[in-house]
């Protein structure tokens, strides 16, 4: 025979250990948003002030952010050889980063709700 009250301070325990791993996924995903979001800023400035081919100090801020990236969502920064290539680069591991925080691509919401 079962005891009712372990079996709820059993299924208490294991919904407070899942929202604890939840929380920890969004703050990764939240950090990895601030870190791509300042990166942006920088690429976006020396884009504005001509673009071109990535200095040296440029591809060493990306490989500094990249690090602290998930694996797969590294692959598409490291190859960028032009300031435009890294932009468009950030802003789809954004849209990834997003959509992994909320569930579905920000684009998609934006057409439901329209």
């Amino acid at each position: 025979m079962s005891n009712r009250y372990a079996d709820v301070w059993a299924d208490a325990a294991d919904a407070a250990s899942v929202h604890r791993e939840r929380n920890a996924v969004s703050r990764r995903y939240r950090r990895m948003l601030a870190l791509t979001d300042d990166l942006l800023g920088r690429l976006e400035s020396l884009n504005a002030s001509g673009g071109g081919e990535l200095s040296r100090q440029a591809r060493a801020t990306i490989e500094r952010v990249v690090v602290r990236l998930d694996p797969d969502l590294q692959v598409g920064l490291l190859g960028c050889g032009t300031v435009q290539e890294a932009v468009d680069a950030v802003l789809a591991v954004q849209d990834e980063v997003l959509r992994r925080l909320h569930g579905r691509a920000p684009a998609e919401r934006e057409r439901r709700s329209a």
